[in-house]
């Protein structure tokens, strides 16, 4: 494994705090992977 495990509460509590300070009808969109190298010089988004 990369990275040591989180406990899923922390993301289900983040969600919701992130819903209450939303208006209504409102979008998010978050990226949540890691960057992927491209080459040695540079990266991909």
């Amino acid at each position: 494994m990369r990275y040591e495990s989180i406990d899923n509460q922390l993301f289900i509590q983040n969600r919701k705090k992130l819903s209450q300070l939303l208006k209504p009808k409102s979008l998010v969109i978050l990226h949540s992977n890691d960057v992927i190298p491209t080459n040695a010089d540079g990266v991909g988004f």
